[in-house]
């Protein structure tokens, strides 16, 4: 079997092997090189110890010197190189306080996760499987390597790597590794929200996002790191249609949370797991325009909606919508005439705001207005006339509305 590898980790691979060292790419990049996929990032292990790693290369960080990675620097790119080990006592379900170099590379791979990423590869020696890494890969089966609840135990996280390279590859889970996923399922309790966020980011964003979250339901994973949306979801099957949607992590983070019809506390749940500002913003400006329905026949009603959506996501939102009513045929549609509604006021760039209006506060303060909530009331007047009618947008023609408004305003 031949692997390409990349001149930078090929240049790696060389100078520790030409130093009397034996060196291999490992894990993921081996996989995903053996799937036709392009990996993401290349790792190297090594019988050479840190100290060896760090006179041999000219730039480098010792990233994790107590767990034996060196982070070696080709031409500024970054190569985590590390040392064959293996580990014992995992006191927190997560990181272990012991780590034991070793000289043999099989050794290395028996302390990894799952069978498919328990391979190692150069070119002197070619592909070292001992655990028929290959053949799962063949079987596209997801299985821990030797007694799964042991590697749950090690590293809780596994569990729900497990889920998502399930639904990233569209591999089965085999059958005592999904068993013990649901023995183990409360050590999930002993991880972090960051890395339990970061795993169900990338399942949502998978290609088969709705078997991660079919097995995190089955499992009761769910129900450990998110048990308000478990007991709900555990009766609603309303999320069959998630791969349909873009993928967009808060346009499937809106779909996922649908269920709980609670802003509240769909808004706490995202706090509660660390997402950032910028992805709870978005989703909750979806979830709380899907709950507000927008009457979609009105033009003015559809305006608003793109002031509230923005003009950049409109259209992922009423792609949100098609799926949410897609046995629905009326309500389709009646998004699809809106979809041209918009696409009609869009492209006539059509007001939308008090700032798209062709007068402002400060030619309302020179017709004598200084009270500032008249001249907000004011505007706000112009805005609706202008929705209705936006051939009005005129500052002559706003300026005559203006002094209609006045004119019929009691005197405070």
């Amino acid at each position: 079997m031949n692997i390409f590898i990349p001149q930078k980790v090929k240049f790696i691979l060389d100078t520790l092997i030409s130093n009397g060292f034996d060196a291999y790419i490992v894990g993921g990049c081996v996989r995903d090189s053996i799937l036709n996929k392009i990996p993401n990032d290349y790792d190297v292990t090594t019988n050479a110890f840190p100290d060896d790693i760090m006179r041999l290369f000219d730039k480098i960080i010792p990233t994790g010197i107590s767990h034996g990675t060196v982070t070696v620097l080709i031409d500024k790119e970054p190569f985590e190189v590390t040392t064959f080990r293996t580990e014992s006592d995992y006191l927190d379900n997560r990181h272990p306080s012991k780590v034991f170099f070793v000289k043999d590379v099989k050794e290395d791979l028996s302390r990894r996760d799952f069978t498919i990423n328990s391979m190692a590869y150069n070119t002197k020696y070619g592909l070292v499987d001992p655990f028929n890494g290959v053949k799962d890969l063949n079987l596209k089966i997801i299985r821990c390597v030797g007694d799964s609840s042991l590697r749950f135990k090690e590293d809780a996280l596994r569990m729900l790597r497990a889920i998502r390279f399930s639904s990233q590859l569209d591999f089965q889970i085999d059958n005592n590794t999904l068993s013990a996923i649901s023995e183990n399922k409360d050590l999930l309790k002993n991880i972090s929200a960051e890395r339990i966020r970061d795993e169900l980011i990338k399942m949502l964003l998978s290609d088969k996002a709705f078997i991660a979250i079919n097995h995190m339901i089955n499992t009761k994973t769910l129900k450990v790191i998110l048990p308000e949306l478990y007991e709900i979801l555990l009766t609603n099957k309303s999320l069959n249609n998630i791969d349909l949607l873009p993928n967009k992590l808060y346009i499937r983070l809106c779909y996922l949370m649908i269920p709980l019809e609670n802003f509240k506390l769909c808004k706490g749940l995202l706090k509660h797991l660390r997402f950032d500002n910028n992805t709870i913003n978005l989703t909750m400006k979806f979830y709380d325009a899907i709950f507000k329905n927008f009457n979609l026949q009105d033009r003015v009603s559809i305006k608003n909606l793109i002031y509230n959506i923005s003009k950049n996501n409109i259209f992922d939102f009423l792609s949100l919508l098609k799926i949410i009513y897609i046995n629905d045929f009326d309500h389709i549609k009646l998004i699809e005439n809106a979809q041209l509604q918009v696409e009609d006021i869009i492209s006539n760039k059509e007001p939308l705001s008090i700032k798209d209006l062709k007068i402002n506060g400060n030619d309302l303060k020179e017709l004598g207005i200084k009270d500032g909530r008249i001249i907000g009331s004011i505007l706000n007047f112009l805005l609706e006339n202008v929705l209705r009618n936006p051939e009005i947008n005129t500052k002559n023609h706003l300026l005559k509305l203006s002094n209609q408004y006045i004119n019929k305003s009691p005197v405070s």
